[in-house]
């Protein structure tokens, strides 16, 4: 228990440190915008099966100008997540 109290306290601490609460808050909040790693790790898929739907037009996605890199908008997978396949409750 006074552990606990301990590490409440240090938290409190750091987080009215408006730098460090900054960027602890970053770190925590999902980028907007993700690269194929962060996005299949995001949707727990392989970097093959997500190469797969682009290839496919299987998944939103956005091509950087001038380069073969794709960037996907989290909001827009968070969409796709809700509406392919069927819902099993």
């Amino acid at each position: 228990a006074k552990l606990k109290k301990m590490d409440s306290n240090l938290l409190k601490q750091l987080l009215e440190d408006e730098g460090i609460k900054d960027e602890v808050l970053n770190r925590l909040r999902p980028k907007e915008w993700m690269d194929i790693n962060d996005a299949a790790k995001y949707l727990s898929l392989s970097i093959n099966t997500l190469y797969k739907y682009v290839s496919e037009n299987k998944i939103p996605f956005r091509k950087i100008p001038g380069s073969n890199k794709v960037r996907f908008r989290k909001k827009h997978l968070d969409m796709w997540m809700e509406t392919r396949g069927k819902i099993i409750y």
